[in-house]
């Protein structure tokens, strides 16, 4: 972070301080938790997580993709019970619940925000209860897949193992390319540089980490406790205690 300050906005190093991310903080104050402590380990549901892209260039027929995973899953021949939850991008909500809330052995969760993505209105900025929202799924999720929404890099906080999905059964070219171009090259880059991200390029593979996953793998990448230290940088909780600490040193100096 300290780094990108450095050589993006051209800051001396001894004008900058890491505090933390704000936004991340509430994550650290709660504790990961089982969803059905009642029942027997084997019992449990496996819950896979998929999170919608929300572009306004619907071209990308994720829909489509999302029906095409709902059936693989249910194809596979696995001892554990799996449950599909979608979690709806804003601009999703409205194009997509409908299509999908009567599927089994699906679940539906989306922000509770005041936004119209065809006329770009509103406000959809997540509130303290979607972040809580948000914070609720990752600790029941055991995996999650994308087409590359930031929601990949919270889950490193919970240690979720998470797949960047890079295909399309009836629409590959095209999301090959804009997948590139919209998330890869701009919110990705410098962790696929790291290699810190896992991706998931065609059906056989995608069949295969299910199949893993399903066998109680260890899908996580070794160096997940390096990314959370590159993009967070603190992860006690105590970020707005450091601004508040920077504040006061620099109203100190400032009178001095």
């Amino acid at each position: 972070m300290k780094n990108w300050a450095v050589e993006k906005h051209f800051y001396s190093t001894n004008m900058v301080d890491i505090v933390g991310a704000l936004q991340f903080d509430p994550h650290f104050h709660r504790i990961r938790e089982s969803i059905s402590d009642s029942k027997r380990e084997d019992e449990k549901p496996v819950n896979i997580v998929y999170a919608t892209l929300g572009l306004l260039n619907w071209n990308f027929k994720e829909d489509e993709f999302i029906l095409y995973l709902h059936d693989i899953i249910h194809k596979l021949n696995t001892k554990k019970k799996i449950k599909l939850i979608l979690r709806l991008h804003p601009h999703d909500q409205s194009r997509f619940k409908g299509k999908f809330e009567n599927l089994n052995g699906v679940e539906i969760h989306s922000n509770k925000i005041d936004y119209d993505p065809e006329k770009r209105s509103g406000d959809w900025y997540m509130k303290k209860d979607d972040i809580g929202a948000v914070q609720d799924i990752l600790m029941k999720t055991d995996l999650l897949l994308n087409m590359g929404t930031t929601l990949h890099i919270e889950s490193i906080i919970f240690n979720v193992p998470s797949f960047i999905v890079n295909f399309h059964p009836g629409n590959d070219e095209y999301v090959k390319i804009n997948l590139k171009k919209i998330a890869f090259d701009k919110h990705f880059s410098p962790l696929i540089k790291k290699g810190l991200i896992n991706f998931i390029s065609c059906e056989n593979e995608l069949i295969g980490i299910l199949e893993r996953f399903s066998r109680g793998e260890n899908l996580n990448i070794p160096e997940r406790d390096a990314l959370i230290k590159e993009v967070v940088e603190y992860s006690d909780g105590q970020t707005a205690k450091r601004i508040n600490d920077g504040i006061k040193k620099l109203i100190g100096e400032q009178s001095v």
